[in-house]
């Protein structure tokens, strides 16, 4: 196979079965059945399992690259990605060759062809194929540790096969709710899923309910449950376009002036949560100093929230994708950046509330232009531009997301912000021709 042909291969199981289809009733049996005829890697793999709502990709990015700086070699796996599917698997920060992709896609592809699909139930996703890449990649590159983002809920996602080093929860809200359940308290037990018997758990704060239901399920596993709030404090120094900076105050460290180049106060609760993790490993016997905590903190790369790509004007672009991430994304926008007026490019997923998400951001805006990225779970542009009329903001609906850009640096002065944001998916296609457009 050619990379291109591995894409593809692994893209051809893509909508074969409803999400609701797959996360309610494949379990994990039948991908662990799988997995043991490619020799169990995931067994091999010394991991941390990161699951939540939102901030569980910043809070992976963050806690592989601190692990880095301490020496490690550190395999990344996090989804979805913006420009190549070769970014959702890392080692040290390098994305995995086209080769080896093409190579490990060959190899599981023998295997499915010998054991994917007798009978009824047994059939592969192309999540569970590419957590198996994942797994094998990490395995061959001999990698010190393996931090694996959760893709769905967690009690049935295919990365739970895992016994992880340290179970963490960052905060949980209402999303997918037509799959996890529809209140917090049956999503907090389906993304808790990943705690493990007498194993070691973390969690961001979260609201009364949702901590409820994860002491409780730490609990029935026997597990100790940490919580950034108690065992692990901070306190902010500056949240600006220009830094964010903040003290952490740990079981075992006490560090000042810590710097990250993410924006936004929600990032300073993401590398608080990823410091905590740090310690929880230290006391299983990592080795780690306050210099190599800060370049690792430093040096984070997570593209696509609240990142800057030009200034004077200012254009953004955030992956925000549900209510909670939206009102932090307003909550930050008017905090951290000066403007006049803010153009709002706005492309959603149909399976999220989009009311919510337009409430959240169109107040900010002094024109929305609805617009939709190319992929099949795309909401329609007028359906969101309807959603904005109802706030009473001026709204156009431009059908692709290259024309839509094109019109919001029209509308944009030197003073202005243009705001791209709604969808991962807009986000990593804007990125895409965004360097033709400077």
């Amino acid at each position: 196979m050619t990379f291109r042909e591995a894409e593809a291969y692994l893209y051809s199981f893509i909508g074969q079965r409803k999400l609701t289809d797959v996360y309610n009733t494949a379990g994990l049996l039948e991908f662990m059945k799988f997995l043991d005829h490619l020799g169990n890697p995931h067994q091999q793999l010394r991991s941390i399992l990161v699951a939540g709502t939102k901030g569980k990709g910043s809070t992976a990015a963050m806690l592989a690259s601190m692990l880095h700086a301490a020496g490690l070699k550190v395999g990344l796996y996090t989804s979805p990605h913006l420009c190549s599917i070769r970014e959702r698997i890392q080692v040290n920060g390098r994305h995995i060759e086209e080769a080896d992709f093409a190579r490990l896609v060959s190899q599981l592809r023998a295997v499915y062809d010998a054991h994917g699909r007798p009978e009824v139930k047994r059939f592969r996703t192309f999540f569970e194929l590419l957590t198996a890449l994942a797994f094998l990649h990490f395995v061959q590159e001999r990698v010190d540790l393996a931090v694996l983002e959760v893709g769905l809920g967690g009690r049935l996602d295919a990365t739970n096969v895992v016994v992880p080093a340290v179970s963490i929860l960052t905060s949980i809200s209402l999303d997918h709710v037509e799959i996890l359940g529809e209140n917090l308290t049956l999503i907090a037990r389906e993304k808790a899923g990943i705690i493990k018997n007498q194993g070691i758990a973390l969690s961001a704060p979260q609201v009364p309910e949702v901590d409820l239901v994860l002491q409780e399920m730490a609990a029935l596993q026997e597990a100790r449950l940490y919580r950034v709030g108690q065992e692990f404090t901070w306190r902010e120094e500056a949240c600006s376009v220009e830094s964010t900076r903040f003290t952490f105050v740990g079981r075992r460290h006490r560090l000042q002036h810590l710097a990250i180049p993410l924006l936004g106060r929600h990032q300073i609760v993401n590398a608080v949560t990823a410091l905590a993790a740090v310690e929880l490993l230290e006391e299983q016997g990592l080795a780690i100093t306050p210099a190599q905590i800060r370049q690792g903190l430093a040096q984070v790369r997570w593209e696509g929230r609240l990142e800057i790509v030009r200034r004077a004007p200012w254009v953004v672009l955030d992956g925000a994708h549900n209510q909670d991430s939206a009102e932090k994304l307003a909550s930050a926008v008017q905090e951290i950046f000066p403007y006049s007026r803010l153009i709002l490019i706005l492309g959603v997923s149909a399976n999220k509330n989009i009311q919510a998400i337009v409430q959240a951001l169109a107040p900010l805006a002094d024109l929305v232009i609805t617009t939709r990225a190319e992929v099949y779970r795309a909401a329609d542009p007028a359906l969101i531009a309807r959603y904005v009329s109802e706030t009473s903001t001026p709204v156009r609906v431009i059908p692709t997301a290259r024309e839509a850009v094109e019109e919001g640096l029209a509308l944009t002065r030197q003073a202005d912000m243009l705001l791209i944001t709604g969808s991962l998916y807009l986000i990593g296609e804007v990125k895409g021709f965004w360097e033709s457009m400077e």
